[in-house]
């Protein structure tokens, strides 16, 4: 069962747990494993795709073209004339 399935029904039981009708100390038992396992899995995911994420990151931004202040406003994408 993949990880992200087991959160899921983790959450659905935790959901589910007061509708249930089992005794107080049972029901809130069973919370507290239910949010400790959540958190397991979630960290194990987490850890799974920070190791699976590219070693080199390039966050920089670079704009294609040039483009006017006024391009792409109010659905028009015209240029402004060239200054003489």
């Amino acid at each position: 069962m993949s990880k992200k399935r087991i959160i899921i029904i983790l959450g659905l039981v935790v959901a589910l747990l007061p509708l249930l009708g089992i005794p107080r100390a049972f029901r809130e038992g069973l919370s507290v494993l239910a949010g400790l396992a959540i958190a397991a899995v979630a960290f194990l995911l987490r850890r799974k795709s920070r190791d699976e994420a590219p070693a080199e990151r390039n966050d920089t931004f670079s704009q294609n073209g040039t483009q006017s202040a006024f391009s792409g406003v109010m659905g028009t994408n015209h240029k402004e004339p060239p200054v003489s």
